[in-house]
């Protein structure tokens, strides 16, 4: 949560939450490139830097969105789906 004195690294942050946090972000958008995406999910979770590792697991998290059928995805971007 934004201002938690103990934030917590990308790999504690289960990829059901993630999603979550995601699919917030995207109700507000309708669609996004999926590196913003993925960039505001990890802000949403007070993570600074965006490394290779913390977009990887933000990533993962929004792929859930996808197998749920609650999003799409077409390489370079992410939509809520139809």
């Amino acid at each position: 949560a934004p201002g938690d004195p103990n934030p917590r690294s990308a790999d504690e942050i289960p990829f059901e939450e993630i999603a979550n946090a995601a699919l917030d972000i995207l109700e507000a958008s309708v669609a996004l490139p999926t590196e913003d995406l993925a960039r505001l999910t990890s802000r949403a979770f007070d993570i600074g830097r965006m490394s290779k590792k913390v977009e990887t697991r933000m990533r993962a998290g929004v792929a859930v969105l996808g197998a749920r059928g609650r999003a799409e995805e077409d390489g370079e971007e992410t939509r809520l789906a139809r």
